[in-house]
């Protein structure tokens, strides 16, 4: 647990080493084999990837669960050599526990290996799914989308099916919009849509913005915030979905609507000043985190930050070393504080002022 815990934080080599140490306890913890060989797979050193691939052929003889899997970690390595290539594609193919995640990874390596055509590698899994129920209809669409096939992920994700499950209506919207439909997009956003009015408002502002209608797609997206207000998250992901766009002026209008909502503030706030730090002013910046300080007073981060920036911009001197002063006095130990305090120290001209701070 330790081991995943370090993996998904980004600590490789903690994780890594967590996860021997579980092995070292449990030999022969199937499991823990894998993880390891997960792990080991992505890492860029060559006896790394030797004992990887070690683990993998080794788990991958047994039919079992953990056999499976290492077989789709091997059909996703592009390192692998090709004769290892089919072999995994073969045992893929015969496991007696294949699943939908087995049924993607063979397809994908069958596309890789190029022994047919791309299109129609991809129309064996729109055959296979067709008659599927709505859940794994829209799970291969997503999959097709993700390959590069929106016009394949259509044929599975269509009406009526579209109406009754909210994944496959959204699998096809998006691959509409990656075909440039747009017109069919909008058609398609009917007041039946099985979509919560935020997302709704959404589709039609991006549907009016590509068909050449701003002041729509404008009114849209305050009609999606105004909706948006009333469902837990769904501010946070307006946000990130305009910031994905490239519509950062609607990205900070959405964050400034977080923002304003207490539960929900400094989440905004830290939102909108990422936004603003990549494709914002200094002057914005710094009345975010002045509006910060009036809205949570108890956050000392924000007091920090702004008599910093100010500093840096050697502009509102005073005020700053005074505000740096009180954090430091305060957090004598947090040494962001005092290096403020001593930045302060230095547009006075007060280099000893500065060194005593540390």
């Amino acid at each position: 647990l330790q081991g995943q815990v370090y993996w998904r934080a980004g600590a490789a080599a903690q994780a890594i080493s967590f996860t021997r140490q579980a092995l070292a306890l449990e030999p022969k913890n199937r499991a823990n084999q894998l993880l390891l060989a997960q792990m080991l797979s992505i890492m860029p050193g060559q006896e790394q990837q030797v004992e990887a691939a070690n683990l993998l052929r080794e788990l991958a003889q047994a039919k079992d669960q953990e056999g499976l899997k290492a077989l789709e970690v091997m059909a996703r390595n592009p390192r692998l050599d090709v004769a290892s290539q089919h072999w995994t594609l073969e045992q893929l193919r015969q496991h007696p526990l294949l699943d939908d995640e087995g049924r993607f990874a063979g397809w994908e390596l069958e596309k890789h290996l190029g022994a047919r055509d791309d299109k129609a590698v991809m129309r064996d899994a729109v055959e296979f799914f067709q008659s599927s129920d709505l859940a794994r209809k829209a799970m291969a669409a997503r999959w097709l989308y993700n390959q590069g096939h929106p016009e394949l992920a259509l044929e599975l994700a269509t009406p009526p099916d579209t109406l009754a499950n909210q994944d496959l209506f959204l699998d096809r919207l998006d691959a509409l919009a990656l075909l440039k439909n747009w017109a069919e997009v909008e058609k398609e956003l009917s007041d039946n849509a099985p979509l919560s009015q935020t997302l709704i408002f959404l589709y039609r502002a991006r549907a009016a913005q590509e068909l050449g209608d701003p002041a729509r797609s404008a009114a849209d997206w305050d009609r999606a915030r105004a909706a948006a207000a009333t469902e837990k998250g769904m501010l946070s992901y307006l946000g990130q979905y305009a910031v994905k766009m490239g519509l950062y002026d609607e990205a900070k209008k959405t964050y400034t609507q977080m923002a304003h909502i207490q539960e929900q503030a400094l989440e905004g706030y830290t939102a909108l000043l990422q936004v603003e730090a990549r494709h914002g002013t200094n002057a914005e910046i710094l009345e975010t985190l002045k509006q910060m300080t009036v809205d949570l007073p108890m956050q000392p981060e924000p007091k920090n930050d702004w008599a910093y920036l100010n500093l840096l911009l050697n502009t509102h001197v005073d005020e700053a070393w005074h505000t740096a002063q009180s954090l430091v006095q305060a957090n004598p130990q947090i040494l962001a504080y005092r290096t403020t305090l001593a930045l302060g120290y230095l547009r006075k001209n007060d280099a000893v002022g500065a060194d005593r701070v540390y």
